[in-house]
Protein backbone atom coordinates (compact mmCIF):
# COMPACT_ATOMS: atom_id res chain seq x y z
CA UNK A 1 0.00 0.00 0.00
CA UNK A 2 1.42 3.48 -0.92
CA UNK A 3 0.28 6.25 1.51
CA UNK A 4 -0.40 9.34 -0.80
CA UNK A 5 -1.56 12.22 0.90
CA UNK A 6 -3.80 13.13 4.11
CA UNK A 7 -4.83 9.42 4.60
CA UNK A 8 -5.29 8.74 0.98
CA UNK A 9 -3.27 5.43 -0.15
CA UNK A 10 -3.19 2.90 -3.29
CA UNK A 11 -3.16 -0.90 -3.41
CA UNK A 12 -1.55 -2.10 -6.79
CA UNK A 13 -3.12 -5.53 -8.45
CA UNK A 14 -2.85 -8.04 -6.10
CA UNK A 15 -1.90 -5.79 -2.34
CA UNK A 16 -4.11 -6.05 0.35
CA UNK A 17 -4.42 -8.88 3.81
CA UNK A 18 -5.61 -12.32 2.46
CA UNK A 19 -8.21 -14.34 4.23
CA UNK A 20 -7.98 -18.26 3.87
CA UNK A 21 -11.24 -18.69 3.95
CA UNK A 22 -10.81 -22.37 3.09
CA UNK A 23 -12.29 -23.43 0.10
CA UNK A 24 -11.66 -19.84 -1.76
CA UNK A 25 -9.48 -16.61 -0.46
CA UNK A 26 -10.76 -12.93 -0.01
CA UNK A 27 -8.40 -9.92 -0.16
CA UNK A 28 -9.04 -7.17 2.24
CA UNK A 29 -8.22 -3.78 -0.01
CA UNK A 30 -9.33 -1.19 3.04
CA UNK A 31 -10.70 -1.79 6.40
CA UNK A 32 -13.05 0.74 8.34
CA UNK A 33 -10.30 1.96 10.43
CA UNK A 34 -8.22 3.19 7.26
CA UNK A 35 -11.12 4.72 5.30
CA UNK A 36 -11.99 6.65 8.90
CA UNK A 37 -15.00 5.02 9.47
CA UNK A 38 -16.95 5.22 5.73
CA UNK A 39 -16.24 1.78 4.58
CA UNK A 40 -14.38 -1.96 4.35
CA UNK A 41 -13.32 -3.43 0.76
CA UNK A 42 -12.79 -7.15 0.00
CA UNK A 43 -11.91 -8.51 -3.06
CA UNK A 44 -13.40 -12.13 -2.93
CA UNK A 45 -12.83 -15.26 -5.80
CA UNK A 46 -15.47 -17.31 -4.55
CA UNK A 47 -16.25 -20.70 -5.85
CA UNK A 48 -19.18 -21.81 -8.13
CA UNK A 49 -21.89 -22.56 -5.39
CA UNK A 50 -20.78 -20.76 -2.88
CA UNK A 51 -23.13 -18.33 -0.64
CA UNK A 52 -23.92 -17.51 2.72
CA UNK A 53 -27.44 -18.06 4.06
CA UNK A 54 -30.85 -15.59 4.11
CA UNK A 55 -28.89 -12.74 6.90
CA UNK A 56 -29.23 -9.70 8.21
CA UNK A 57 -26.13 -6.82 9.09
CA UNK A 58 -27.84 -4.58 11.27
CA UNK A 59 -25.13 -2.00 11.45
CA UNK A 60 -23.72 -1.67 8.08
CA UNK A 61 -24.83 -1.92 4.26
CA UNK A 62 -23.40 -3.67 1.62
CA UNK A 63 -22.16 -3.73 -1.77
CA UNK A 64 -21.28 -6.16 -4.46
CA UNK A 65 -19.56 -5.53 -7.69
CA UNK A 66 -19.12 -8.24 -10.08
CA UNK A 67 -16.29 -8.77 -12.13
CA UNK A 68 -16.38 -12.35 -13.24
CA UNK A 69 -19.04 -14.89 -13.08
CA UNK A 70 -22.78 -14.68 -12.19
CA UNK A 71 -23.95 -14.03 -8.79
CA UNK A 72 -27.58 -14.80 -7.65
CA UNK A 73 -29.15 -12.22 -5.18
CA UNK A 74 -31.96 -13.35 -2.38
CA UNK A 75 -34.10 -10.27 -1.72
CA UNK A 76 -37.77 -9.55 -0.80
CA UNK A 77 -38.77 -13.23 -1.39
CA UNK A 78 -37.20 -12.71 -4.93
CA UNK A 79 -33.89 -14.33 -6.54
CA UNK A 80 -32.05 -11.70 -9.00
CA UNK A 81 -30.14 -12.94 -11.56
CA UNK A 82 -26.36 -10.56 -11.08
CA UNK A 83 -23.58 -11.71 -14.11
CA UNK A 84 -20.57 -9.71 -14.58
CA UNK A 85 -20.55 -5.72 -14.51
CA UNK A 86 -23.77 -5.98 -11.57
CA UNK A 87 -23.69 -3.73 -9.10
CA UNK A 88 -25.81 -5.28 -5.94
CA UNK A 89 -26.27 -2.35 -3.05
CA UNK A 90 -28.05 -3.70 0.02
CA UNK A 91 -29.36 -1.33 3.01
CA UNK A 92 -28.85 -2.22 6.54
CA UNK A 93 -31.30 -4.20 8.14
CA UNK A 94 -32.53 -5.99 5.01
CA UNK A 95 -32.57 -10.11 4.62
CA UNK A 96 -30.22 -11.03 2.08
CA UNK A 97 -28.46 -14.40 0.79
CA UNK A 98 -26.24 -14.98 -1.97
CA UNK A 99 -25.18 -18.01 -4.48
CA UNK A 100 -22.83 -18.67 -7.08
CA UNK A 101 -23.95 -20.31 -10.28
CA UNK A 102 -19.81 -20.17 -11.40
CA UNK A 103 -16.87 -19.34 -10.11
CA UNK A 104 -17.57 -15.44 -9.24
CA UNK A 105 -14.94 -12.67 -8.50
CA UNK A 106 -16.63 -9.24 -6.58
Amino acid sequence: MSEVARGAFILQSGEGRPIDLGGFRMTVKATQDETRGAFSLLEADEPAGFGPPLHIHHDAAEAFYVLEGEYVIFLDGRELSCPAGSFIFIPAGIPHGCATLAAVTI
